[in-house]
Order: structure tokens, then sequence, then C-alpha cells
């Protein structure tokens, strides 16, 4: 099986311990020095790069100057070399690099930690649709972005690792470890108000998270308390039923078979129970009747109202 650290481009083996290295300003000023040291007349003296200022006065080169300038090589070298590589192989480089990253970041070698994070943000491959694109930004640049933010902030980079946490929140605004970074940066720079609305937004979308699982969990438990109660309501109705015998339907054969007498018997009693319905109905309607008719004449027996007769 290959090695997630070597890929072969068909010009060499890439991203290997024997793969060729960036050349660096670091090196190339270690190799001046290495050159011109047994030639120097004095064994202190050493090259050293200058930069020059607008108002053309030559300075010095600051050693984080020249860390940037080792970056950008870094960068551009990584990208060369993978440029050749297809999407999925590219994608698995810039993962051994972020794992070696992780390995440096342990170690508390944070500057070497940093250099395989831009590497691998610098061989990403976004793809051609805008579906790759946010695939590769959520699952890739994202976490590599908070990974070198959390480099800078171990160096003491503090501007640096807010620019990281910005670029990062322009990929997702509410992630909340580029937002937890952000407040620490801000707080930092005495950026105070700034490092408070971070932290009170981080807090909130981890509150949210948090509601979002405790509904899932509510959804299953209640899903699984009326599966319960089905079974339990399944199986006291079947242990109702279990001692009941199974009455027959009646058939004709049954009937033909019954003794004449019981027939007789039941016909008559069927009779008498219409007939004793029948007697109170009449009686009931004969009752009624007599009520109103006793109404009627009372009514009729009251002496009439005196007429008022006009003046």
């Amino acid at each position: 099986m290959q090695d997630d650290d070597h890929f072969n481009d068909g010009r060499g083996w890439v991203g290997g311990r024997d793969a060729e290295e960036p050349y660096t300003v670091s090196k190339m000023l270690s190799s001046f020095n290495a050159v011109m040291k047994p030639v120097a007349q004095d064994p202190s003296a050493s090259v050293s790069l200058k930069r020059k200022a607008a108002n053309g006065v030559m300075l010095d080169t600051s050693a984080s100057e020249i860390a940037l300038l080792d970056t950008q090589a870094k960068v551009k070298h990584s990208a060369q070399r993978v440029a050749k590589l297809s999407r999925a192989d590219k994608a698995a480089w810039a993962d051994a690099q972020r794992l070696r990253g992780n390995v440096a970041f342990q170690r508390r070698l944070f500057a070497e930690a940093a250099d395989c994070y831009v590497q691998a943000l610098a061989a990403l491959d976004f793809g051609s649709t805008a579906v790759e694109r946010q695939q590769c930004q959520l699952s890739a640049q994202l976490p590599l972005t908070c990974n070198l933010a959390a480099c800078m902030l171990m160096t003491e980079q503090w501007e640096k690792a807010r620019q990281m946490c910005d670029e990062a929140l322009k990929v997702h605004a509410t992630y909340i470890k580029a937002l937890q970074q952000r407040g620490r940066a801000c707080t930092k720079l005495n950026d105070f108000e700034a490092a408070r609305d971070g932290d009170s937004l981080a807090r909130l979308e981890k509150q949210l998270v948090d509601i979002d699982r405790a509904e899932t969990r509510h959804k299953q438990q209640l899903a699984q308390h009326q599966q319960f109660q089905k079974k339990m309501m399944r199986e006291a109705v079947g242990r109702l039923y279990t001692d009941k015998k199974e009455v027959a339907p009646l058939r004709a054969d049954a009937l033909a078979a019954a003794p004449q007498s019981q027939l007789l018997s039941e016909a008559t009693w069927v009779t008498r129970v219409l007939a004793h319905s029948r007697l109170l109905l009449t009686r009931a309607l004969r009752l009624g009747a007599q009520r109103l008719v006793g109404f009627v004449r009372r009514f009729l027996r009251q002496p009439s109202p005196p007429c008022v007769k006009d003046a």
C-alpha cells in the first residue's frame, strides 16, 4: 500500500522525506554563511538580508519577515509539486501534511506545524462545481485554517491569529472553534468588545447544538415509549381474551335440531314482551290525551278580563 506521505506524480515522489525540499530564504542565508565562513576575516561576520524602506534606507530584515518569506517559498513549492496530481491524491497529500502538522504541534514545534498546515492549504483542490468547493471548504480548509490560527496563538502572533479566524468565519460564520480563537486573539489585542461578541455568539451556537441534540434524544425516547405502550397493550388484550370460551354461531341445522317445545316457549316469550310493550305505549298515549283535555277545560273556565270602555 502506498504511504500517505509519498505520491508519485511521474516526476518523482512528492511529499516524502527524500523529496526535494523548498529553497527558502533561511536556507539561502545558511548556505552563504557556510561558504563565506572559511574565508571570512571576522569569524562573527555573517550574511544578512536587507530590505529597502520607502525613504531609501536599508533596514535589517526581522526574523518574522524571514519566516514569512520562507512560508511563501514553501507554499509555492507545494503548489508546484502537487499541480499534476489527481484531485484525490491532492486531498490525501494535504491530509498527510495536516497529520504531520498535528504531530509537530503536540511536540510544541509550532512554527513547523504552521508550515505543514500552510502547505496543506496550498495543495487543496476546490473542484469545479459549487458543491465540490463547499465540501472542500468545510472538510479541509476550515479545520486547517483553525489549526493555523492555533499556531499563531501559541506563538503570540495575535493579529495573524485573528486574520486566520476571520478567514475561517468567511467559510462558516458560526464555527465555534474559530469564534473562540478569535475571541482569545481579540482579548490579547485589547479589543474586548469584539472578543465579547464572538464569545457570546460561540456560546449561543453551542447552546443551539445542545438543544438540537436534546431534541433528537427526546424524540427517540418518545418513540421508544410509544412502542413499549403498544406492545404492553397488545399483550394485555391478548391475556384478556385468552380464557374466554369461543361462542359458536347459531346455525340452521342447530335450529332444526332444537326441541319443538323450546322453540314454542321462546316464541311465546317474545309475543308477551311485544304485547306488554304495546299496552304500555297505549296507556301513555291515553294519559297524555287526558291531561291535555283537562288543561283545555281549565283554561276555558277562567273568567274573561274586564273590558275598558272609552270615556
